[in-house]
């Protein structure tokens, strides 16, 4: 690219550790996100956000780049999309992807359960 790509990271609440299985479900989900905006929607900044709560885990992640009609994807090849929401779903999660000419915004969420966690400990941070 031709710009310089920005990825500014945001963590909301107090970090806590899942079960690896999870963890590597999230990282590769927004390493799959970044390299569609990237890709696809030629970003120049891609904004990820984390954010811990009691009872909710989700994941945002958010791109300036030139964005997609969400329903003609969804209709035609939209593989991605759709592998994307199915694995999503594997792990009780929701969904929900907004685009514009102004960029995209994805947004995944899980309600938390004993499953997800390993321990009940927070990540040290230093």
């Amino acid at each position: 690219k031709q710009g310089q790509l920005t990825v500014p990271f945001q963590r909301y609440g107090e970090a806590v550790r899942f079960n690896r299985h999870f963890e590597l479900m999230v990282y590769r989900t927004i390493q799959e996100l970044i390299n569609n905006s990237v890709k696809h929607a030629e970003a120049a900044e891609i904004i990820v956000q984390l954010s811990f709560d009691k009872d909710l885990f989700s994941l945002t992640v958010e791109d300036d780049g030139k964005g997609f009609n969400t329903d003609i994807i969804s209709k035609t090849n939209g593989m991605g999309i759709s592998n994307l929401q199915e694995r999503m779903q594997a792990f009780n999660g929701n969904t929900d992807i907004q685009s514009s000419g102004e960029g995209t915004v994805v947004y995944i969420s899980f309600e938390l359960n004993p499953m997800l966690r390993e321990r009940n400990e927070s990540v040290q941070t230093g």
